[in-house]
């Protein structure tokens, strides 16, 4: 899915299945300063100073929900340019359950189990409606058979 282009910077995000097939969403800040006010997305953001995707990927996850991720936990699936912000981002999912307990939001409004029937109703940022679309969906899909 990455395209042949420039890009200004590498991200990373995550997205955690459950064993019915859920994902947990990140609900976003509905403040003006934010990127796609009020809409729901995976947890991640840009890579730091030297660190690899996959510390990245940890790091991310810890800082906006306290879930620490072991390496190699995580698998990652593609990369794709995210137009909004010009990143070359870094997509993987994880099949574990979360629970509430477990989660300290530190980073948007709420967050989630959604089922993909529910998240086709919900305000999703583009980026990441394409990628769940294009990609993820059916990647779980094939798996699941």
């Amino acid at each position: 899915m990455a395209e042949h282009a420039t890009w200004s910077s590498q991200g990373v995000m995550l997205f955690l299945v459950d064993e019915a097939g859920r994902l947990f969403l990140q609900h976003r800040d509905g403040r003006p300063d934010v990127l796609y006010p009020g809409h729901w997305a995976g947890f991640g953001g840009a890579l730091e100073g030297a660190e690899s995707v996959e510390q990245a990927l940890i790091r991310e996850m810890e800082e906006e929900t306290g879930v620490v991720l072991a390496p190699g936990e995580a698998t990652f699936f593609t990369t794709a340019i995210d137009p909004a912000v010009n990143r070359l981002v870094h997509l993987a999912y994880l099949e574990r359950s979360v629970a509430p307990s477990e989660i300290d939001l530190r980073e948007g409004q709420g967050a989630a189990w959604r089922s993909r029937a529910e998240i086709a109703q919900m305000r999703i940022t583009p980026f990441v409606r394409t990628v769940l679309d294009e990609q993820l969906f059916p990647l779980l899909e094939a798996r699941a058979r």
